[in-house]
């Protein structure tokens, strides 16, 4: 989550929610809103998993496969939101919920009943590149340590 992509997604998403919305109204910025929030959550939710599963002392190397789940559940839950009022509804109050500790009062989230949000979509190309990108530099970490015990082991 370090890095610039979710920090870059989380700034425009706090900037175009506190401060945008209220200069420009919600035409372009909803679209915005949808596309930072589009990158930055799924590669939140793939990171409170590494640290869930790290807090139980099981490392989870996320994996490709991880990420395109979690990426496609991003996505439906976005069409979900989108053309179904009801849902729309729940995931606002589950987003009061979320605020909460931030804002001190449980309000839920407007989320605006517009099928045209789902031209968004595309934008979960960016977390996968970004989780992918992560998922390489991992692995040739894990080679490069491998490599190194082997070297060590070799010259004893």
């Amino acid at each position: 989550m370090l890095r610039p992509v979710p920090i870059a997604a989380l700034i425009v998403l706090v900037v175009n929610d506190h401060v945008l919305k209220t200069v420009f109204g919600d035409t372009v910025t909803g679209k915005l809103s949808d596309a930072a929030g589009l990158v930055f959550v799924p590669l939140l939710i793939v990171a409170v998993l590494e640290l869930l599963r790290a807090r139980r002392g099981k490392p989870w190397p996320f994996t490709r496969r991880d990420l395109a789940a979690t990426t496609v559940c991003v996505g439906v839950a976005l069409v979900l939101a989108k053309v179904a009022s009801p849902i729309a509804t729940g995931f606002g109050e589950v987003g009061g919920v979320m605020r909460f500790p931030f804002g001190g009062r449980f309000a839920a989230v407007q989320i605006a009943h517009d099928p045209t949000d789902l031209w968004m979509l595309p934008a979960l190309v960016i977390p996968w590149f970004e989780g992918a990108a992560v998922v390489r530099r991992r692995k040739l970490e894990a080679a490069i340590e491998l490599a190194a015990r082997d070297g060590e082991s070799a010259s004893r």
